[in-house]
């Protein structure tokens, strides 16, 4: 929420945001995902935990990945 408030009030946009997935029972954690600005997107390195951020890297997207009218 900071990262977001710092973007709304003083301008400065977050490089990234991490997503989080919890339990709506527990609360408990059950993943993360990063989140880039377009045209940024996260791809997974291929090993480790699908679940986890920290498996992920940013990528460019290409045209073909927008499914947009």
């Amino acid at each position: 929420m900071a990262a977001l408030m710092e973007w709304v009030e003083n301008g400065h946009a977050p490089d990234m945001i991490v997503a989080e997935r919890r339990d709506p029972t527990t609360g408990t954690l059950l993943s993360t995902r990063p989140n880039y600005p377009y045209p940024k997107r996260a791809t997974y390195i291929g090993s480790g935990d699908r679940d986890d951020a920290a498996n992920y890297t940013s990528t460019m997207s290409s045209p073909t990945h927008a499914q947009y009218p």
